[in-house]
């Protein structure tokens, strides 16, 4: 072989493997405490309380188990919040909260919900779901990312999941969610598996101005006295009023 050939030959393996190498590199884990868990945790509850004004892209992964990296179903949709207002698209569900209603459509059921707009909606982050999520941990494994840091933790035996990853960015805006559920439920091929989804955040923007329209329930239905009843674009769906005080 003459050596200028062996020259380029060298070169192009060299440009394969720093092609790959980041394909090749196994994610960096190393043991964490849950002090440092209930820092982050905390930071990010402190951030979604402060948010009054912001919209975040939003994707839902499926996997038939929670070994599996094959995407079985995926579901994008978005979140859009106004101090009380927000809009919501999540898995194909759509709700709309405004100063006097909730409106919820559900467009694979075809049904319509009317509610009552939600209170807790000014109390964003959960110090009970963190308490719990930290009093149920039996290991737990971060990885310092670009620009953000995820912590893999593992459950005991009697919690709804087996393992959840929550990775928040240098900001502590939610990055992803990842959760292994310990209950089975049956695949297509009628096997028991255990599920895993995956939640995305995409695109955080703060303090976005919402044109009025964003938070309209008038689309999908009009109030005529204490009454709603369905638009004509939408007659074809069934009205469910769950309000419990109706003004």
């Amino acid at each position: 072989m003459h050596k200028p050939f062996k020259v380029i030959l060298v070169f192009v393996l060299l440009l394969a493997l720093a092609a790959f190498r980041p394909m090749l590199l196994p994610e960096q884990w190393t043991p964490s405490t849950k002090a440092e868990l209930q820092s982050s945790l905390e930071k990010l509850d402190k951030k979604m309380r402060g948010l009054a004004n912001y919209e975040v892209n939003v994707t839902h992964l499926s996997f038939e188990d929670n070994t599996s990296d094959i995407v079985h179903d995926k579901a994008t949709g978005f979140y859009r919040r106004d101090q009380k207002r927000y809009h919501s698209l999540m898995m194909g569900v759509e709700t709309i909260q405004n100063e006097n209603i909730k409106v919820v459509i559900d467009t694979a059921k075809k049904i319509i919900a009317v509610v009552n707009p939600d209170a807790t909606l000014e109390h964003q982050g959960s110090p009970e779901l963190r308490s719990i999520i930290l009093d149920r941990t039996t290991s737990i494994m971060k990885s310092q990312q670009s620009q953000s840091i995820a912590f893999k933790i593992d459950f005991s035996e009697n919690y709804s999941m087996t393992s959840c990853q929550l990775a928040m960015f240098d900001n502590s805006l939610i990055k992803e969610i990842v959760m292994c559920y310990s209950k089975k439920v049956k695949n297509h091929q009628g096997k028991e598996v255990h599920p895993k989804l995956k939640i995305q955040f995409t695109g955080w923007k703060e303090d976005v101005k919402f044109p009025a329209q964003e938070f309209s329930d008038a689309k999908y239905v009009v109030k005529e006295g204490k009454q709603y009843h369905l638009t004509s674009a939408y007659k074809n769906y069934k009205l469910q009023d769950q309000r419990f005080n109706i003004k």
